[in-house]
């Protein structure tokens, strides 16, 4: 009677559905078509430089270090943004479609830093989790 036992059920919640959404994150950003950054403390939500090059895009996905990334339960309180990183692909296309030669760019994920901070927050969807960040990583994408 294989999978009847609910016992075993309560000690699944061992950290692997954080490691799953790091992972779809991963997935999703490494689709990237462009990578628009954005300052929080521009009033009027200008973007301050778009990555398109693929060649680029994979430096800056690179330098990111996300298979060191690790889920932190909360912010520190003093967290202040610092740049959003909006991550745009085009609509997968589905069996039995055309592919849109002009299909416009919709946000697939968001990467927020902190000022002088090793924690990030991804936004996938519907999901929204806070990670810790490698040192470098940090200081790469808050420069």
């Amino acid at each position: 009677m294989a999978g009847c036992d609910s016992s075993d059920s309560s000690e699944v919640n061992d950290g692997t559905k954080e490691q799953d959404e790091l992972q779809a994150g991963i997935q999703t950003i490494g689709k990237a078509q462009r990578i628009e950054v954005r300052s929080d403390s521009d009033d009027n939500d200008s973007v301050l430089r778009s990555i398109t090059d693929k060649a680029d895009i994979e430096i800056f996905i690179e330098q990111l270090k996300m298979n060191e990334w690790e889920y932190a339960p909360a912010l520190p309180e003093e967290a202040k943004k610092k740049y959003e990183y909006i991550i745009l692909q085009e609509d997968t296309t589905k069996l039995g479609e055309k592919e849109d030669k002009d299909a416009s760019l919709h946000e697939a994920a968001r990467i927020i830093s902190y000022e002088n901070s090793p924690y990030v927050t991804l936004k996938v969807a519907l999901i929204k989790i806070t990670m810790k960040i490698p040192d470098e990583a940090a200081e790469y994408i808050n420069q």
